[in-house]
């Protein structure tokens, strides 16, 4: 039989590359990477720390004893890869209310929402076309007989009603399909948001377990959401504090504006402030009053007079008027106390009263020469501010 002859085209493979391409066919499909498996095991909520990694057990065959370090380390991996995998928890499915809410948290808005709001934006385009058409149709004149005026009035309704039979179904398609695909999350799927990497989803049940069970994390929530309303009752305390301040500082410059014209009129007339010896002095002098005052107390009382006998009174006896027994009279009254000691008005001799005076004027003398030497130092002082000044 004559041989079949090819295009000058093509080329004949070779056996070699006929070979190769049978045995990639009889080979087993190469295994495709999950989404899981690409996930890495420490952002899962499901992960568990795995053990130390199991080497499998030496085999007693003539090759494993030929096998170098490149083959155990290859059984190692493949060991490791095993008990990591047969560690990991097995998923627990997510409810159809969960996945919404976990959409929900990542979009910041509800799936079906977004849909159904798509959906009625078109909708609300079928009435915009229809109630242009009425518009023309009624701008244009169509209403000479009576069957077309009853086509124009009829005529957009059906029209609506017809695109809204071919929408709703379209529509209705459209929303399970988002549902079902671009929104869907399979039950299979580890899905983790960003800001819930790292956390422990396992530590609920781990305090559950504990003796007081969740107790110590009510009290420390309770704690907590004591110190949040101390801190808004001080917030709110700073607050009124500032307002207060706030009208004091203005009040404070009211009075400012109503008594700026008193500097005003210091500038415009050449007015300075007093020198520092001014202030100096006017220490140094109640500093003096200071001292002086304990010296004021020991002046003594004069003494009264013993009275004159009765039967050398003035005539007209003791009911005359204290004014009316002359001079002598009316000096011993006052140094007894006057109206303030209750007593009667009383009569002396005269030599009494002149040596009470002598003794006053004695005692006057005196407290000056203490005050001139108890204040030597102090009026050293003051001549020393005057003739700086």
């Amino acid at each position: 039989m004559p041989a079949t002859r090819r295009s000058s085209g093509t080329k004949a493979p070779t056996t070699a590359q006929t070979v190769n391409h049978v045995a990639r066919r009889q080979s087993p499909a190469k295994k495709t990477k999950t989404i899981e498996d690409m996930i890495p095991l420490t952002c899962t909520p499901y992960f568990v720390p795995p053990g130390p990694p199991s080497i499998p057990e030496a085999s007693s065959s003539s090759s494993s004893s030929k096998a170098g370090p490149t083959d155990l380390r290859r059984r190692t991996l493949k060991g490791k890869d095993k008990a990591v995998e047969g560690e990991r928890q097995p998923l627990v499915g997510l409810s159809a209310d969960d996945k919404n809410r976990l959409l929900q948290e990542l979009m910041g808005f509800h799936p079906r929402t977004v849909v159904e709001d798509i959906s009625e934006a078109c909708r609300k385009e079928i009435y915009s076309i229809t109630s242009t058409i009425s518009n023309w149709v009624d701008s244009n004149g169509f209403k000479e007989t009576a069957e077309e005026a009853a086509d124009a009035e009829q005529g957009p309704y059906k029209l609506e009603t017809l695109l809204e039979s071919h929408m709703d179904p379209a529509f209705d398609r459209f929303i399970a399909w988002c549902l079902r695909n671009p929104f869907h999350i399979p039950d299979d799927l580890r899905l983790v948001l960003p800001w819930h990497k790292d956390l422990d989803f396992d530590r609920a049940s781990y305090v559950a377990a504990l003796p007081s069970g969740e107790a110590d994390v009510q009290e420390k929530i309770d704690d907590l959401r004591a110190q949040v309303v101390e801190m808004r009752k001080l917030k709110h305390q700073l607050d009124l504090a500032n307002k207060k301040l706030d009208k004091q500082v203005k009040g404070l410059e009211l009075e400012k504006q109503a008594a700026g014209f008193v500097l005003e009129l210091a500038e415009e007339s050449g007015l300075a402030p007093l020198p520092q010896a001014a202030d100096a002095l006017e220490n140094i002098l109640n500093t003096l009053a200071t001292k002086l005052e304990p010296f004021g107390d020991t002046v003594p009382t004069p003494r009264p007079v013993q009275t004159l006998p009765e039967s050398n009174a003035p005539p007209g006896g003791p009911e005359r008027k204290i004014w009316e027994q002359g001079r002598a009279a009316y000096l011993n009254w006052a140094a007894s106390g006057g109206a303030g000691s209750g007593s009667g008005p009383s009569t002396g001799g005269v030599g009494e009263t002149d040596k009470a005076s002598r003794e006053k004027a004695e005692l006057d003398r005196m407290k000056g020469e203490v005050q001139v030497v108890a204040d030597a130092d102090e009026l050293g002082k003051l001549q020393d501010v005057l003739s700086a000044s």
